[in-house]
């Protein structure tokens, strides 16, 4: 087991393409390291490795050939020469380097826990911003909005109160007229009175929707503005 954790396969740029590569292979307590030409490559982690258990396997396409194999254990160390060269290679990691990158290697993987950690938190509060940037963006919507509808609820609150003053005019002269002898007045200021009234009935019902339209916006604002700050304030709270 152990990274990479698909197919097994290590792939290094420490392997020459040409000519020899050393292969040094050294296990402790279930754990493997390997290391090519004298360099680190790869630790693998397996409950089930046994001391003794070393091999090496070559594809149907591919040929492996070696000059020498050295075998050392921890109680007598044994060479099993393929060529005249017996001598023990002195590039090859002793048991305290060995130690040594065991330790960075717990320290690595916890560094690596910290980080994915760390990343979690970074995207919930990228995520906290993005909705807070959203909220911010409605709430200034909504504040426009609420003082393009404050202005025509302004206007048509004056013009209705211009036109029912001017109701109120007209009725007391129609009533002068009405005891007077003046008919073709009378039925043009009635006209004229329908209109108004007419009028001011529209009116009233832009002005009432207007009125509940402003309170409904002035509302949503608030409970936008009360999320802002509690966002605000969780982000002060996890810093």
């Amino acid at each position: 087991s152990g990274e990479p954790k698909f197919d097994g396969w290590v792939k290094n740029a420490f392997l020459e393409k040409s000519g020899n590569n050393e292969i040094t292979i050294r296990t402790n307590e279930g754990y493997t390291d390997f290391y090519v030409n004298g360099s680190y490559v790869h630790t693998a982690f397996d409950l089930q490795l046994k001391e003794g258990k070393v091999g090496l396997f070559a594809g149907a396409e591919s040929e492996i050939i070696f000059d020498d194999f050295l075998l050392k254990t921890k109680q007598e160390e044994t060479s099993l020469g393929l060529s005249s060269d017996k001598q023990e290679n002195t590039n090859e990691p002793n048991v305290e380097f060995q130690e040594v990158i065991l330790i960075f290697k717990t320290k690595i993987d916890a560094q690596q826990a910290t980080i994915k950690t760390l990343q979690k938190q970074v995207d919930k509060y990228r995520s906290m911003l993005n909705y807070d940037t959203t909220i911010v963006a409605r709430a200034s919507f909504l504040e426009v909005e609420n003082k393009v509808l404050s202005f025509k609820l302004d206007s048509t609150t004056r013009v209705l109160n211009q036109n029912q003053k001017r109701l109120v005019y007209l009725e007391s002269i129609k009533e002068d007229v009405e005891n007077g002898s003046n008919g073709d007045l009378v039925l043009n200021l009635t006209s004229i009175i329908a209109d108004l009234k007419s009028e001011n009935k529209s009116l009233k019902k832009n002005q009432t929707y207007y009125t509940n339209t402003n309170k409904q916006l002035k509302e949503d604002n608030k409970i936008l503005l009360r999320e802002i700050d509690r966002l605000k304030s969780l982000i002060k709270l996890q810093n």
